[in-house]
């Protein structure tokens, strides 16, 4: 019985999945979130510069 519910929920799953991709073929998937300054090695959040160096005025 628990299997059954198993395998229906994975097949739901799936194809729910496949009408995403019919609806939204072009979707982007995510970007990475947090990247590494290349000049001081921090995290940095968003496109911009890390906030070390933005401090620092590098």
């Amino acid at each position: 019985m628990f299997l059954k519910v198993v395998a229906i929920f994975l097949l739901v799953m799936m194809l729910i999945g496949m009408v995403g991709k019919l609806f939204n073929p072009d979707a982007k998937p995510k970007q990475k979130l947090a990247g590494k300054c290349p000049k001081c090695g921090s995290f940095v959040i968003g496109k911009g510069p890390c906030q070390s160096c933005a401090k620092k005025g590098k």
